[in-house]
């Protein structure tokens, strides 16, 4: 740092930073590429063989396991109507909506309603997509 008086004004001169050198750029471009070219493994409910994914119901009693055995925590929102449910695993989010509604609650889409959203962040309005839907089939 230097320090100098010039014309009544005391000034101060700072260390200027040196560039980003071109091997910096193209080694955080290297591994961005990396990081983002291998796409994760497909989950274990798209992957389960014989399943016919039409008729909307589970189809083979371990799908309902697989799911009843997921215990990553969300912030439940109901659909429609965004009211805050709470902060509960899957598993004991479609174990309250199956009491609650007397009838199969999975994350199969075809031939199901739409009942409720899992965030990984909490509030509104949500700023993310949801990270698990759950559907009724009534």
């Amino acid at each position: 740092m230097e320090i100098f008086y010039l014309g009544g004004y005391i000034y101060v001169q700072t260390l200027n930073m040196k560039h980003l050198s071109i091997e910096m750029g193209a080694i955080a471009a290297l591994a961005l590429s990396l990081c983002t070219s291998f796409s994760p493994a497909k989950s274990e409910f798209a992957t389960t063989p014989g399943s016919s994914g039409v008729s909307g119901k589970f189809d083979k009693p371990e799908k309902k396991a697989l799911l009843m055995s997921r215990s990553e925590y969300y912030y439940w929102y109901s659909y429609p109507g965004n009211v805050y449910e709470g902060y509960m695993p899957t598993s004991l989010e479609v174990y309250d909506l199956e009491v609650e509604l007397q009838t199969d609650v999975d994350t199969d889409p075809s031939g199901g309603v739409q009942i409720a959203n899992g965030f990984i962040v909490y509030g509104l309005p949500h700023i993310i997509w949801p990270s698990v839907i759950l559907f009724a089939h009534y």
